[in-house]
């Protein structure tokens, strides 16, 4: 049986708490890739767990619950996750956010207010990561999400500057 061409398309995790802003997110990716969103951390992990991503965009200051760095560091101390290029997407936008983030084990960042073609570039080069493997793993720790869903740390090899190269290499905002 053919596959439909939704089918086909790589396929991205949008985790976005705010409703417009979401569809907003939507409406730009859907047109070059598959789409599944959750608006909080605990919903996002348990689609994560039910079938891989070629990206997973994280908003950072999702409402209660876990924040965007919990599910990040959650998702990359999975197997199925750990070679998954993951984008932080907020609006803690200095210098030392931007460290703190891609320290932490984010492979991209992305400051708002942005402006959409900056958003597709940056998720064009998630899912190019992803499919050459140069993903950075998380820091091995443990919070309360891989606490909650049983899931340990992995051994990982040093976080490497390429991933912040990448980052600063993407066009300069105007």
């Amino acid at each position: 049986m053919p596959q439909s061409p939704a089918s086909t398309l790589p396929r991205i995790l949008l985790i976005e708490d705010h409703d417009m802003t979401r569809r907003m997110q939507i409406r730009f990716l859907s047109r070059n890739y598959a789409v599944d969103f959750a608006s909080t951390g605990e919903e996002a992990i348990e689609l994560a767990f039910e079938r891989d991503y070629e990206a997973i965009v994280v908003d950072i200051g999702l409402d209660g619950g876990l924040t965007g760095l919990d599910v990040m560091q959650t998702l990359k101390h999975t197997p199925a996750h750990r070679g998954t290029a993951m984008v932080a997407v907020t609006g803690y936008a200095s210098d030392a956010d931007r460290e703190r983030l891609t320290s932490a084990g984010f492979d991209l960042y992305l400051a708002k207010p942005f402006r959409w073609q900056e958003f597709t570039d940056v998720i064009h080069l998630a899912v190019r990561l992803t499919a050459e493997g140069s993903v950075q793993p998380a820091a091995p720790r443990t919070n309360a999400a891989t606490a909650a869903y049983g899931v340990r740390p992995a051994v990982v090899r040093p976080a490497s500057a390429t991933n912040v190269r990448l980052v600063e290499a993407m066009p300069p905002r105007e």
